[in-house]
């Protein structure tokens, strides 16, 4: 007979992941003294893959994916969710801190024993949690020692001068809060006395050394303090 080629057996080369990578790190445009913005999901949100020590992708790798904090905050959402052809894509994962400008790494492990192997933890690196103020509150009441029919006396400037900070909705201090806020009275038979308007230090306005106080004609008067500031929710003493 004559001669044949030799027919050759086909061959597959299978990708077999030995490390998670953060492709996609958690970032936020309006953090603008850090990386993310306290008690917000990233707007950029993690996204990991497993590879080979060339940088492949395993595509068959399909383990849970969890992220855990290295810091002081909560990390909450879905923080643990089945990676898809090799790739675990976050959603909604939030860090809230407990201070403004908090440093936080994410550390994403696999699942013990999973189909995949045990990986190592990968690590994001260091974060800033950025906390922006949305609203003012009134940490101190304005108020005299000793007044027996009322909170405060007229036409003398507050013995416990008013204290505000500006908050994020979790209560958290923005200590990067610029400008200045103003204090308003509610009621025309009252009126202010001393300096209303002072800037801001630190996420707080105190009004020691103001002289800040209210005079009336009528006794027992009734009246509320606004504070504003900028584009920040107002607040009231009540």
């Amino acid at each position: 007979g004559g001669d044949f080629p030799a027919i050759a057996d086909t061959s597959t080369a299978d990708i077999v992941a030995t490390q998670f990578v953060f492709t996609a790190l958690p970032t936020d445009a309006g953090a603008t003294n850090g990386d993310v913005v306290s008690g917000t999901a990233f707007k950029t949100q993690p996204v990991l893959q497993a590879q080979d020590a060339d940088g492949q992708i395993d595509t068959h790798f399909t383990d849970t994916v969890s992220l855990t904090t290295d810091a002081g905050g909560v990390l909450s959402g879905t923080t643990s969710l089945q990676a898809t052809g090799g790739v675990a894509a976050f959603t909604d994962v939030t860090y809230t801190a407990t201070e403004d400008g908090q440093s936080f790494a994410l550390v994403a492990a696999d699942q013990a024993g999973g189909s995949g192997g045990d990986l190592p933890d990968a690590n994001s690196g260091d974060r800033i949690a950025d906390i922006v103020a949305t609203r003012i509150a009134f940490a101190t009441l304005p108020a005299h020692s000793g007044v027996v029919n009322s909170d405060v006396l007229s036409g003398i400037a507050f013995e416990t001068q008013p204290l505000l900070q500006a908050t994020d909705d979790n209560g958290q201090i923005d200590r990067d809060t610029a400008g200045s806020l103003t204090l308003e009275v509610s009621t025309g038979s009252v009126a202010l006395i001393g300096t209303n308007a002072v800037a801001w230090s630190g996420g707080q306005v105190d009004f020691a050394g103001s002289g800040l106080g209210v005079t009336t004609a009528n006794d027992g008067s009734v009246f509320a303090l606004g504070a504003t500031s900028g584009d920040l929710t107002e607040a009231t003493t009540g």
